[in-house]
């Protein structure tokens, strides 16, 4: 009887899943919507907390330069004790 039931619940755990499949959601982005260099992002703020990371910030900063004008960045130090 156990068997039964334990079938019956798989069956319908499949056919609720199934339509659904969340195990194959993959996100893309689409290549043809590469912003400019002009984008204007005055209205974002990017907040960077920040420990023990000297040797990549200066990557990171750079990379957000080139996102496009007027991006807002502030970097919190978090008791770093490497600079």
């Amino acid at each position: 009887m156990e068997f039964l039931v334990a079938a019956g619940a798989l069956l319908w755990v499949t056919v609720i899943l199934v339509p659904w499949r969340p195990w194959s959601t993959r996100e893309r982005l689409e290549t043809g919507n590469v912003p400019d260099d002009e984008t204007d992002l005055s209205d974002v703020t990017v907040l960077i907390p920040a420990r023990n990371e000297g040797p990549v910030i200066e990557r990171t900063l750079i990379a957000l330069r080139c996102q496009g004008r007027g991006l807002r960045v502030m970097l919190v130090d978090d008791q770093s004790s490497d600079a």
